[in-house]
């Protein structure tokens, strides 16, 4: 299969549905599923090329054929891939307490770290296999930020406020998602679905 990085940016706020049961709109995520991202390709491969379009866009996918990745973020110098999980053994020879804090203070930076930059991953690797500290070089607040914006519901007799998270996407930054795919009429039929 060969495979392709496309970048997505973006000129105006975003939101992504929360995957939590019942998150409503007053939290987002900074990406979304590939599900979601087949989901949108697909609507607008239908506007393009009609319901026959769609079903060979269906049948590729369902046949392996062409593959969807996540969407991630990326900035100006990275491209950042979740964070993977990994099971630690514990030391068994005794710390001095001075170094037990220093590990459990990078434990809870790290905790909160959702995404890595690829280009720092093996350094985030031998950072939990010694236990050391980990220090990303970039992190998402260098990519986006997030904000609550307050909207109104004009549908009703009474006007009803309500709120919105969204995220805004720096300068040079965005989303990416990885496209594999056997044939290049398959990946051309994506490039059109970008492009529109």
């Amino acid at each position: 299969m060969e495979y392709r990085v496309y970048k997505l940016s973006f000129s105006a706020a975003c939101h992504f549905g929360a995957s939590a049961a019942g998150a409503g709109l007053e939290a987002t995520e900074i990406t979304c599923q590939a599900d979601t991202l087949f989901s949108a390709i697909a609507n607008e491969c239908i506007a393009l090329y009609g319901e026959e379009g769609l079903a060979k866009l269906v049948s590729r996918v369902e046949q392996g054929s062409l593959l969807f990745s996540d969407v991630f973020p990326f900035s100006a110098n990275a491209l950042f891939l979740p964070k993977p999980l990994w099971i630690v053994k514990r030391k068994a020879d005794s710390e001095a307490l001075a170094e037990v804090r220093e590990r459990m203070a990078g434990a809870k930076k790290l905790k909160k770290t959702r995404y890595i930059p690829v280009y720092d991953f093996e350094a985030y690797i031998d950072a939990l296999r010694t236990g050391s500290v980990y220090t990303p070089q970039e992190s998402l607040q260098d990519v986006c930020r997030k904000e609550l914006v307050q909207r109104v519901n004009c549908r009703e007799e009474e006007n009803l406020p309500y709120f919105v998270e969204q995220v805004v996407f720096k300068a040079d930054c965005g989303l990416y998602f990885i496209a594999a795919y056997k044939e290049a009429a398959d990946i051309s039929v994506v490039e059109d679905v970008l492009q529109s």
